[in-house]
């Protein structure tokens, strides 16, 4: 089958999943990225583990897990909020103590890994998550505003493309696809604005911020890619790699518009009906 048909339809399904998902809300939402972190972080610690150094693979899933599940539980109030540091701590004791006892050299790298990968991926699909459950637009926005960028980035690039953006990194990437990715990611917070009569300036500047959020998560997953001499994350999903490939915008411009929504709202920029 021809690889963009391959491609076309592993994207179709995928991008379907992770939309019902955030737009059921609820548990459904916070289960189905705790799903996706859950694949992010064996991709993660699976490339960044060999015979000489790496993270604790199995180990950190599960306590990065335990944290997700009780940050979780505490939103519905399943749990007392009390408790919930205190699992994060002792998440992060037992990768020290267990970090004693491995035959591992650089236990400093190996426990940094372990607590990266909880960051890197778990907070922000948990951001996600959260901002799915009091309003699909704020979920769906940042996701919209990403692949916006993503995919005329692209095609600005194959179009207009001369000026590598950052070759070292990602040769590929052109100064002409990024401003043409960023003025259709402008455009499309002018829609959401209109589309949805809120503030223009917050969704304008969000735009614009996202759309640069997204070219360095894409380029710091290009290094680190490169940094271990792989193409792709991983092979789960036909034609785009792994989920790490499909997410790597994704984990660097939600929590930035997390923080621009609470900020503009809080300053009173804008109202949130939370």
């Amino acid at each position: 089958m021809n690889d963009l048909v391959v491609r076309g339809i592993t994207g179709f399904f995928f991008v379907t999943s992770v939309l019902l998902s955030l737009w059921f809300g609820s548990w459904i939402s916070f289960a189905a990225m705790g799903a996706v972190g859950v694949l992010g972080l064996h991709e993660f610690y699976t490339l960044t583990n060999n015979p000489i150094y790496g993270p604790t693979r199995w180990l950190s899933i599960i306590l990065g897990v335990c944290s997700y599940i009780a940050y979780t539980a505490m939103y519905f109030e399943k749990l007392d909020s009390f408790f919930v540091p205190h699992v994060a701590l002792v998440s992060l004791l037992i990768i020290f103590i267990v970090e004693i006892y491995r035959k591992k050299a650089q236990p400093l790298e190996n426990t940094s890994l372990s607590f990266f990968g909880w960051i890197y991926i778990l907070m922000p699909l948990y951001l996600l998550a959260f901002l799915s459950n009091h309003s699909f637009l704020y979920a769906l926005a940042p996701l919209v505003l990403t692949w916006t960028n993503d995919t005329f980035a692209y095609l600005g690039g194959r179009l207009l493309g001369k000026k590598s953006l950052f070759e070292r990194i990602s040769p590929k990437k052109t100064w002409e696809g990024t401003i043409f990715g960023v003025v259709f990611c402008a455009l499309s917070g002018l829609f959401i604005a209109f589309y949805t009569g809120s503030a223009t300036a917050f969704w304008m500047v969000s735009a614009i911020l996202v759309a640069i959020a997204s070219v360095l998560g894409d380029l710091f997953e290009s290094l680190f890619k490169r940094s271990l001499n792989i193409k792709d994350s991983g092979n789960l999903l036909p034609g785009h790699g792994g989920v790490l490939d499909r997410f790597d915008a994704t984990l660097f411009a939600v929590p930035l518009f997390y923080m621009l929504l609470t900020t503009s709202e809080h300053f009173g920029w804008i109202s949130i009906d939370w």
